[in-house]
């Protein structure tokens, strides 16, 4: 397998720049997730990666090659899409062995040689015993597989997912996210998976690429990212957050405290940031983080507008002097729309980012 290696690599359509100077690498073995809004570049950036779209700017490399120019028959990639691009007249055999019969002279296979192969590649991907079915006879389950046989029975040193699941339901992606990390974490091959689900990107990547209009944000383990967003983007972008706008009363260190109409909020400033006294900032909490019952350092009261029973919790739409945010309670409690409700916080819980040079709708 290989490692991949991006150097300030650029994409241009018009006067839309969908890549723009992205540097990342991608470790041998490494599942490694390009997470993202519909829109931000991902699909594009996989495309450069497979040699279908070639970037105007910098450098894509295969461990030590350089593969920028190389055709994308001759990287050593393969693609599961995310329509799956069954042929539809061909059986699960048949469209397994497709991409070895295009090869079979250049890799100087047999019959026998490909039969091994793609029942092996069935097998690890627990469809034996369908060969002779065609794929309208499969579920949606099933053709996902065939598609993911298909990519793997070629032995390709990266592999390449752009939206794998987007099309199966809820339960069916559960399958198949541990399905495929199973296959992954066996063959220990390279992977590069696009998607705009964050839960997906956190439970199955072993490093995460934030992307947004082109560039990306912040990599990092997916706990890392969660916990320790770099930037306003970042922190609303991944898992559920809320955030209220204030201003900067004083700074102590990494800690602030802010003010928020009549509230007072005390957090950490985020890393890498600096502010002080007047400064208009935004305080970025988890719904999760917050009791109804349990006296912490940030006490913030508001009046219920909403609430809903999602199962494991109560979720809660507040409206704190104007401002709405949203707050997870244990669904024991009944708080109806209307009531006056305090919420408590931890100060470690809560990040404080500067809003200067931040629409309001990049992080809504």
């Amino acid at each position: 397998m290989v490692g991949i290696r991006l150097v300030e690599v650029s994409k241009v359509y018009g006067r839309v720049r969908a890549v723009d100077h992205v540097t990342l690498e991608v470790r041998d073995g490494e599942l490694f997730t390009i997470l993202g809004p519909s829109g931000c570049g991902k699909t594009t950036l996989l495309r450069i990666v497979a040699g279908f779209e070639v970037p105007e700017e910098g450098r894509v490399y295969f461990g030590e090659e350089d593969v920028t120019f190389v055709k994308p028959y001759a990287r050593g990639t393969a693609m599961v899409f995310q329509n799956y691009a069954l042929w539809p007249h061909m059986t699960v055999f048949e469209n397994v062995a497709y991409g070895l019969k295009v090869r079979r002279k250049q890799l100087k296979l047999t019959d026998e040689d490909i039969e091994r192969k793609v029942r092996e590649a069935l097998r690890l991907v627990r469809l034996e015993g369908m060969e002779d079915r065609y794929p309208l006879q499969l579920s949606g389950g099933q053709q996902q597989r065939v598609a993911l046989a298909r990519a793997l029975v070629v032995e390709p040193r990266v592999l390449l997912l752009d939206e794998p699941l987007s099309n199966l339901d809820a339960k069916l992606r559960l399958q198949m996210r541990e399905e495929i990390r199973r296959i992954q974490t066996e063959l220990k091959i390279t992977a590069l998976y696009v998607t705009h689900d964050q839960e997906e990107a956190m439970s199955l990547a072993d490093r995460i690429a934030v992307m947004n209009r082109g560039r990306v944000h912040q990599v990092g383990p997916p706990k890392e990212v969660y916990s320790r967003p770099r930037d306003l983007f970042v922190a609303t972008f991944i898992g559920r957050s809320t955030l209220l706008r204030g201003r900067v009363l004083e700074v102590t260190g990494s800690k602030a405290k802010i003010r928020v109409d009549g509230t007072v909020i005390e957090g950490n400033v985020a890393h890498g940031y600096s502010m002080r006294e007047g400064d208009s900032v935004v305080a970025i909490m988890r719904p999760e983080d917050f009791s109804v019952t349990e006296p912490l350092d940030n006490v913030i009261e508001g009046t219920v507008e909403l609430a809903m029973f999602i199962g494991m919790f109560n979720q809660l739409r507040i409206d704190v002097g104007g401002q709405k945010i949203v707050a997870y309670t244990d669904p024991g409690i009944e708080l109806q729309p209307g009531s006056r409700v305090k919420l408590y916080i931890r100060a470690s819980d809560v990040n404080i980012y500067p809003s200067t040079g931040w629409e309001e709708e990049e992080f809504t």
